[in-house]
């Protein structure tokens, strides 16, 4: 984590296309910054981690990234990505001392 950009962590989020509630402009995609809930990186991460258990049906596409883990928009940086309920990519074995306090479900192990 740099001093001008305290965002380590991102999740990207893509709502079905027949949900009713919608993000700001009608839009179906949006990005929830992990500084806006904490500062501290695993904390970011394992505040998005629960983000993902809770409401992960609701959405077609999930995806955390790590804006330290490579070149910016590479794949190297997704961490974990859930497309219409499969997970496609899981790369959270590497994190998993950001993830000491959180309670992962069998199905995201």
């Amino acid at each position: 984590m740099n001093e001008k950009n305290p965002c380590r962590f991102n999740l990207f989020v893509r709502l079905k296309a027949n949900q009713v509630q919608r993000y700001p402009n009608n839009s179906l995609t949006w990005t929830h910054r992990g500084d806006k809930y904490n500062l501290d990186e695993k904390k970011q991460l394992a505040d998005l981690i629960k983000m993902v258990i809770k409401h992960f049906s609701k959405y077609e596409l999930l995806q955390i990234t790590d804006a330290n883990a490579g070149k910016k928009y590479s794949p190297d940086q997704i961490v974990l990505k859930i497309n219409k309920n499969i997970i496609e990519i899981n790369k959270l074995y590497k994190y998993s001392d950001y993830l000491t306090k959180v309670f992962l479900p069998e199905w995201l192990k």
